[in-house]
């Protein structure tokens, strides 16, 4: 947990934190008699704890010269001979075009939240959410649910991140709370939360990078579970910012 947090730290993305070191310490933890849902919870926990903090998180940076080069690696399958069965299974890939199922799911997600944002059915939804909001804990929760909800619903975190901070964004400058506690909480609910959810891009991603079930590796994704509670109990401590009052 600690490895992977590190690494997605200095890298800011979990989906290579996992598909990289996530695969080689799957070796690890089966080749020290670790149950697979263990080991796959603490590779998850720690990749999206250091994919939160990360101030390169979604980020890459990467040189003209060897694009070309680099997507025709990752769109085909990737066998190397180690001489090792289990090492020739785990630095094994079926490259970009083995994603394309989860690329589908994305493309259907992203045509469904249009459809769901387009005809204000969630819009409906906050607005009374947002009646029953009287302090920031319950603003705070109020945003949490709503994210873990857009993920169930819309199958991507992205979805969420983006649905989630544009209906939110006037309520909390209305409220007097300021722009970086939407983003701390939706960045604690929608992307956390996601990878444990079997049918969203997250989950099937991971599961079928780590060979684990997503239902398998979830009950021990602690940090997963414990964030979006974190935020709301922060959250007592959260006054009105002072520029409500100036404005």
């Amino acid at each position: 947990c600690v490895i992977c947090a590190v690494v997605s730290l200095m890298v800011g993305s979990s989906w290579t934190t996992v598909a990289t070191i996530g695969i080689a310490l799957m070796g690890i933890g089966q080749a020290l008699g670790f149950s697979i849902g263990w080991t796959a919870g603490a590779i998850i926990s720690g990749a999206y704890f250091g994919d939160k903090m990360s101030p390169l998180s979604d980020t890459t940076v990467m040189a003209s010269s060897t694009v070309i080069g680099l997507l025709t690696m990752m769109y085909g399958e990737t066998n190397i001979d180690t001489g090792s069965e289990m090492l020739n299974s785990l630095v094994s890939t079926s490259g970009m075009a083995g994603m394309i199922s989860t690329i589908w799911l994305i493309v259907c997600a992203m045509i469904f939240g249009a459809a769901m944002t387009a005809s204000k059915m969630l819009d409906s939804i906050v607005f009374s959410m947002l009646r029953r909001t009287k302090n920031a804990v319950a603003m705070v929760g109020s945003t949490a649910v709503m994210c873990i909800f857009l993920n169930l619903i819309m199958c991507d975190q992205y979805l969420s991140i983006i649905i989630a901070s544009s209906m939110y964004k006037d309520a909390y400058l209305d409220n007097g709370y300021e722009p970086k506690l939407l983003s701390r909480t939706i960045e604690d609910s929608a992307t956390v939360t996601s990878p444990i959810i079997p049918w969203t891009t997250c989950g099937m991603t991971q599961a079928n990078v780590l060979g684990v079930s997503t239902l398998t590796y979830a009950p021990y994704c602690i940090f997963n579970y414990l964030s979006p509670v974190v935020t709301v109990l922060m959250a007592l401590r959260v006054k009105r910012s002072s520029f409500l009052s100036n404005s």
